[in-house]
């Protein structure tokens, strides 16, 4: 039997349900929380098994939607990338590192809609990844709340 690490999909908040079943039926499960109810990956979960003999089992246990695939198959995930995310929990939550931003701080936005402006880090949101920034448009400011891996300190 060869276990491997896979990305599960839910059903809408129905994370913990898949959990419980996936545990109960004898397949490894991860739901990792950064607080009480709230998941590190909403909508996701992993799960470590056998791909030739426990795929139908967990494709379709109650509170699973699919298993994350490339190319139409299964996508295997490194034990790493799991050991990472379990190596970060304290007290049963992920731990994670606040941003390195200081208030009042120049900041610029990397990717999506908003690429290349500019504005000032304000602060990050309680118990997420996500930060607060003020931009300065013609008539006001404006602020606006965007996950901190999409912004970079400016020099």
């Amino acid at each position: 039997m060869e276990l491997q690490w896979y990305a599960l999909h839910s059903k809408p908040r129905e994370e913990a349900v898949a959990e419980v079943f996936l545990t109960q039926s004898g397949v490894e499960s991860f739901y990792p929380k950064i607080a009480p109810g709230k998941p590190l990956f909403r909508g996701y979960i992993f799960a470590r098994f056998d791909i030739k003999t426990q795929l139908r089992l967990v494709k379709y246990s109650k509170g699973v939607s699919s298993i994350v695939c490339f190319g139409g198959e299964p996508a295997p995930l490194d034990d790493a990338i799991i050991d990472l995310i379990k190596d970060r929990i304290k007290d049963g939550f992920v731990h994670l590192d606040p941003p390195s931003f200081a208030k009042g701080e120049k900041v610029e936005i990397k990717e999506g809609p908003l690429e290349g402006v500019t504005g000032i880090f304000d602060s990050s949101v309680k118990d997420s990844d996500r930060v607060i920034i003020l931009l300065n448009m013609v008539t006001s400011q404006s602020r606006i709340i965007l996950q901190s891996a999409l912004i970079k300190k400016v020099s």
